[in-house]
């Protein structure tokens, strides 16, 4: 199999944001607007990371 470190890299960012974002929520401890800004931060996090592996991944299939 192909070595893939620039993607293996972005899986591991991606699973530390989501554990930074359960800290966050532990933080939050049921206060809505931190809460909020918790969850807000981390749905972008997490969704910019997907994009850049989409293009990762897209990039490195090359065209058809």
């Amino acid at each position: 199999p192909r070595q893939q470190p620039r993607l293996a890299t972005l899986l591991r960012l991606a699973a530390l944001a989501m554990l930074a974002g359960g800290a966050g929520l532990a933080w939050a401890a049921g206060d809505e607007t931190r809460t909020l800004a918790v969850a807000v931060v981390l749905a972008l996090a997490i969704n910019g990371l997907g994009i850049f592996i989409l293009f990762d991944y897209l990039r490195r299939r090359g065209p058809r």
